[in-house]
């Protein structure tokens, strides 16, 4: 049975994340930054700073954009920290074709959400959920946009009901670190985030039968293994 373990999950994202700790918080520190003039408390200050509407209108439109470069950023040094590679700076700097490909796989991912939320909202939540790998294989595999919405569902099959819990679960931990006065997100969102990716590759690896690439995923009757929840 296709599966995964939420408490090993997260294991394995603390695991990475303390062995990549500063390369990791200096990146979300950075994201932290750059998306600070999108806030309504970044545009107050700006205001209050003097800095005349039309300034803060470019300003909010760079960091948008960096932020956005940055997140894909973000996904392929984390994906390289899974596959046991140390992930260099160059790696946050995605191609313009991969940006291109990202773009038109969140407006596509976006239509078919939202279409399925106009239909009684509980489609939108399925397909959001269906779909919700497609981004992963568009960075990792370099997989074209359809193709990833239909290896999306294969991977998602089955394990819907968990990758909602899974998700609540990350939504609390991000939430316990926003409420730490916005800080303990530079720690929880790196962790939530190797947690997702580790999933990712867990039911690709299951569903595609591929053997990992890297030792980073005990066998399931390992001791190391934590139980399923």
């Amino acid at each position: 049975m296709k599966t995964f373990s939420i408490k090993e999950a997260l294991r394995f994202g603390w695991q990475k994340f303390q062995e990549h700790i500063w390369f990791l918080i200096g990146l979300f520190i950075i994201n932290f930054l750059l998306s600070f003039p999108l806030g309504k408390e970044g545009v107050e200050y700006l205001k209050h700073a003097g800095i005349d509407k039309n300034t803060i209108i470019g300003l909010s439109a760079i960091a948008g954009i960096a932020t956005f470069i940055l997140q894909i950023g973000l996904m392929r040094v984390v994906l390289k920290i899974i596959d046991g590679i140390t992930p260099t700076l160059a790696d946050i700097f995605p191609s313009f074709s991969l940006i291109i490909k990202y773009i038109g796989t969140m407006i596509l991912y976006a239509l078919i959400v939202l279409g399925g939320i106009i239909l009684l909202i509980v489609p939108g939540i399925i397909w959001a959920i269906k779909y919700s790998q497609v981004f992963y294989l568009v960075i990792d595999k370099h997989t074209g946009i359809i193709p990833a919405f239909k290896e999306s569902g294969k991977i998602t099959d089955g394990v819907k009901g968990k990758l909602i819990a899974f998700g609540l679960v990350l939504g609390l931990m991000n939430l316990a670190g926003a409420l730490a006065y916005q800080v303990g997100v530079i720690i929880t969102g790196p962790i939530a985030l190797l947690a997702s990716v580790y999933v990712y590759r867990k039911l690709h690896n299951l569903t595609f039968s591929v053997s990992p690439v890297t030792p980073e995923f005990p066998p399931e009757n390992s001791p190391t293994t934590t139980s399923q929840i």
